[in-house]
């Protein structure tokens, strides 16, 4: 592993994995931050931003053709280019690498950059990636403080965290240690300085989204996060049944339909509210209750998220077991808030924000 940098020269670059987070899992288990940007060729050894430049541009309208639409803007093509450049030549050996992770909503990882820039095969596909060395894999969004949070969760897919001593408290972070916040001297309101200072906040629904997840993470943990699942069934239609707080076999929640709940579809529903991923043995077992109890079928709810073979699997049982992370229950909790129970909306105090579409989202 490279030498991590002093806290005063410290560098740290936010790297997202996929507009849906389709490279994560590769980016965590390969030891690689990963970018998309299919369409540019080998940038090995290249430092000129002209060079960078033109395989970019070339890139573009390569793909544009291929795809039968208008090239990129030059302003659009300018914003490529820097973060290409970004993640080719000024990312450097021993700087902090932040990965927002959108499979496991509400949880990033951090670690420090220990190669150069590779163009190297990827799962059968060559793909533009660094070495790095993930040393935290489970922060939470929560555990950064409000100003921080903001100026990690957003676009571009490249950028560098500089405001609000980002560096020294990203690695605190990566140390297991707590936000230490902002210095009273540095102003909280100081604008981001990413490779693209044009690129567009961070879309209202999602950011929505990430508020709401941060409110169920702090306030329904432990078993208290059962009983939220419990009630977003019932609001479903199902009758259920929770299971005490306590040990409980394997199920937290029996539900079927019907008045008394007997009839099919019947559910056997296992509730973890860890931030770390689960993994597929932990959900393969949720197969035995499902014997033991005769229900058909499974769900699986997972806050932190589930590791590829865990997805995997359950793909291969697609009619038998679903699997919900956070985003997952977020969904359905909105889905249905207007049928839940009193109390959980009380708890949960959410409303409707309705909004013009703009021409880019049509």
């Amino acid at each position: 592993m490279a030498d991590k940098q002093p806290s005063d020269e410290l560098t740290a670059w936010v790297v997202w994995a996929g507009e849906h987070g389709e490279d994560e899992d590769t980016a965590l288990e390969d030891g690689i931050a990963i970018i998309g940007f299919h369409a540019y060729g080998d940038a090995t050894g290249e430092t000129d931003r002209e060079v960078i430049a033109e395989l970019v541009k070339t890139g573009e309208e390569k793909q544009a053709a291929e795809e039968g639409r208008e090239v990129p803007s030059p302003r659009q093509i300018g914003n490529f280019v820097g973060q290409f450049f970004a993640f080719v030549v000024e990312i450097k050996v021993g700087d902090l690498v932040v990965l927002p992770l959108k499979t496991r909503p509400g949880q990033l990882a951090i670690g420090h950059c220990t190669g150069d820039y590779e163009y190297r095969e990827v799962d059968g596909v060559y793909r533009h990636v660094r070495p790095v060395a993930w040393e935290r894999i489970d922060v939470q969004r929560t555990d950064l403080k409000l100003d921080l949070r903001r100026r990690v969760w957003k676009p571009p897919t490249v950028f560098r965290a500089r405001t609000n001593d980002a560096p020294r408290r990203l690695d605190a972070l990566c140390n297991g240690e707590p936000d230490p916040g902002l210095p009273d001297e540095i102003d909280s309101d100081t604008p981001d300085e990413t490779v693209d200072a044009a690129s567009p906040d961070q879309p209202l629904q999602e950011r929505a989204r990430n508020e709401i997840s941060d409110f169920i993470r702090e306030r329904f943990t432990g078993h208290e996060f059962a009983r939220l699942i419990d009630a977003i069934l019932q609001a479903q239609g199902y009758a259920t049944r929770l299971s005490p707080e306590g040990p409980d076999g394997g199920v937290d929640v029996l539900a079927g339909r019907g008045p008394l709940g007997f009839d099919h579809p019947r559910l056997c529903v296992q509730v973890k509210a860890t931030a770390a991923a689960a993994d597929v043995k932990v959900v393969r077992e949720l197969q035995g209750t499902m014997q033991s109890f005769r229900a058909g079928h499974g769900l699986f709810v997972c806050w932190g998220g589930f590791t590829r073979d865990a997805r995997n699997w359950a793909r291969d049982n697609h009619f038998k077991v679903r699997l919900w992370d956070a985003d997952d229950v977020v969904e359905a909790l909105q889905d249905v808030y207007d049928k839940l129970a009193d109390d959980i909306r009380a708890e949960i105090p959410l409303k409707q924000v309705w909004t013009l579409v703009q021409d880019d989202d049509l």
